[in-house]
């Protein structure tokens, strides 16, 4: 996946999607945890720089011969975004 921004080029190393989707190889097929699973990458993006990044629906590719299934997930990032020091200031704690 790549940024619309090429100063920030959005990348996320197969170790950490895996980690943010919560699947793993060779379990059955659960659309409802796909479908959660592209809702915690697309909050991990939104949580590392592109606040206004979008996710399509995750597309399935067949694999009959070797009974698998290879799930594509696929982000709209948006641009690269950052935020500066935040204070808060009335109610005291």
């Amino acid at each position: 996946m790549a940024a619309q921004d090429s100063r920030h080029p959005l990348k996320i190393l197969p170790s950490k999607a895996a980690k943010a989707l919560h699947l793993q190889v060779g379990e059955p097929v659960d659309l409802t945890r796909i479908q959660d699973a592209s809702q915690r990458l697309l909050k991990h993006v939104r949580d590392h720089g592109y606040p206004y990044a979008e996710m399509a629906e995750p597309e399935g590719q067949i694999d009959r011969n070797n009974k698998r299934l290879h799930i594509i997930f696929r982000a709209r990032p948006g641009p690269y975004s950052t935020f500066g020091k935040t204070t808060s200031q009335g109610l005291k704690a």
